[in-house]
């Protein structure tokens, strides 16, 4: 019998293998596209203004932060949800959102609206100034990756697992914008590219 999707505590070893394995090439695609996209970038001299004036008033919020870097929790979860299968789809989706946003980027090279900040800070935010140029906006890959990755383990969720689930994401989206990493139509982007990889790319169907 071939393996399906489901919840549980303890994956098999095919699982872990094929998660590790997946998740390494990811891994380096991400930072090549987006690296490379980001320097790129900050080559340039003229950059889009996609954000409306009023957004620069949003207010930062320090504990937004944590939601923000929920993200590397949500990305631990797919091995105890999904078979190696769906696995490897989950990781063609999240490639090709890779490397569509990767275009994006250079098509239209923004750049952050925010100003920085004047308060003192968690240091978390230091990984954010330390390792992430601000001009790889549009679409926000921070929420179309946890679209995807929510979209896919929550197929085979019951009812409260998914309502869980999809109020996580929504925390994570309005975080990108509480802690000044992405506007409104970044954020917007990121989850119209993830849906129509998800229409187009179903996890738990052949991929």
């Amino acid at each position: 019998m071939m393996p399906v999707s489901t919840w549980t505590w303890r994956p098999a070893r095919e699982r872990w293998l094929a998660y590790l394995w997946l998740g390494l090439l990811l891994d380096l695609l991400f930072f090549v596209t987006y690296g490379g996209a980001n320097l790129f970038n900050d080559s340039r001299t003229e950059h889009l203004q996609l954000f409306l004036e009023w957004e620069r008033d949003l207010p930062l919020i320090p504990a937004f932060i944590y939601p923000y870097f929920s993200i590397f929790v949500l990305f631990f979860i797919p091995p105890f949800a999904l078979d190696v299968a769906a696995l490897r789809c989950l990781a063609k989706q999240l490639a090709v959102a890779t490397l569509s946003a990767g275009v994006l980027f250079v098509l239209l090279p923004t750049k952050l609206g925010f100003e920085p900040a004047t308060v003192e800070l968690p240091p978390l935010f230091n990984l954010l100034s330390t390792f992430d140029l601000p001009y790889n906006l549009v679409p926000s890959l921070h929420v179309a990756y946890s679209t995807l990755t929510v979209s896919a383990v929550t197929r085979i969720s019951p009812t409260w697992l998914k309502l869980l689930f999809w109020l996580w994401l929504g925390l994570m989206c309005v975080s990108v914008v509480l802690v000044h990493q992405h506007h409104l139509v970044d954020v917007i982007s990121g989850f119209m590219l993830a849906l129509v990889i998800c229409n187009t790319m179903k996890v738990h169907d052949a991929c």
